[in-house]
């Protein structure tokens, strides 16, 4: 059963409070008669798709009037499926729209997965396999099979994904509030990481483009240090590139990056975009640190040797 809680003394977007909250609503109601709020069952959910059935049913028998059964988690997920490869531009919005935010970066990253095909009976369609790509935008519910013969020969013929690329909007939150807003899935979906340096681009103006139509400015992007991405940083900002492939600047969009005069000698990004792109934090950390302990290398920023 799902009705709206509220506490006077409570902050909604802290999920701790919303349990504590959640604990003396059902304490003094019978078991058949507990109530869950929205951010409890998006709780439960998330708690029990990466934990398991079992996992879940333990945590969930031990720390009483948190957790709904398990029955309610899938009538709950049943009500509000995730489809793969769908693009939740609708999504994003109310969720930053809820907290007032307008600006975003958006970051993408693969992540290995045990290869398995599972059939969806919410969506009526079979995940597990390579997404097909169409200039680099993912198509959702390409694998939608309606006889069994057509699903033996997608099993032998398809290949299964061994990655999961997923897709995360972080909002740019203003410095005073008092915690930054958690990022959002933008999409995820199943992929062999084949694909070109100019699909990364296309998709990123696709989603670029359909985001700012509803009022989201996007920041920049971000990714790992993949080759492929690193091409693609660099086709999107015109760095150091031979021959434009793609032209994405807009005059109407693009904005001017104040760059110090002192930085001219080794800054050669150029000071018009319409989004920037960059490695993300981790990766970067990663590189300085194993630069920082090596013996032979040498770490150039700017005119410092490090």
């Amino acid at each position: 059963r799902m009705i709206h809680i509220s506490s006077t003394n409570t902050n909604s977007s802290d999920i701790l409070c919303t349990l504590l909250n959640t604990i003396d609503l059902n304490r003094h109601r019978s078991s058949n008669n507990y109530r869950y709020s929205i951010p409890v069952l998006r709780f439960a959910t998330c708690l029990f798709i990466l934990a398991g059935i079992y996992v879940y049913e333990y945590i969930r028998l031990n720390l009483k009037f948190i957790l709904p059964s398990i029955q309610t988690v899938k009538k709950y997920y049943t009500d509000n499926p995730f489809s793969e490869a769908k693009l939740h531009f609708k999504e994003s919005k109310n969720y930053l729209d809820s907290i007032g935010c307008q600006f975003i970066f958006l970051s993408e990253d693969c992540s290995a997965i045990i290869p398995k095909i599972e059939y969806d009976s919410t969506l009526n369609t079979f995940n597990g396999f390579v997404t097909p790509l169409l200039e680099g935008i993912p198509i959702e519910n390409a694998f939608n099979y309606k006889s069994f013969e057509q699903l033996k020969l997608a099993i032998e013929t398809k290949t299964r994904a061994k990655l999961v690329n997923v897709h995360l909007i972080q909002p740019i939150y203003d410095h005073t509030l008092d915690l930054a807003p958690p990022p959002s899935v933008l999409a995820a979906y199943g992929t062999d990481n084949k694909l070109t340096s100019i699909d990364i681009v296309k998709k990123w103006i696709m989603i670029y483009q359909e985001l700012f139509s509803r009022n989201i400015r996007v920041l920049g992007f971000s990714a790992d240090g993949d080759p492929k991405y690193l091409r693609s940083m660099r086709i999107a900002l015109n760095f150091f590139v031979k021959t434009q492939t793609l032209n994405i600047n807009n005059n109407k969009l693009s904005f001017t990056i104040n760059i110090p005069s002192s930085w001219s000698t080794w800054h050669f990004l150029n000071r018009t975009q319409l989004f920037l792109c960059m490695q993300d934090g981790i990766h970067l950390c990663c590189k300085i640190r194993n630069r920082l302990l090596s013996k032979s290398t040498k770490l150039k920023m700017g005119s410092y040797n490090v």
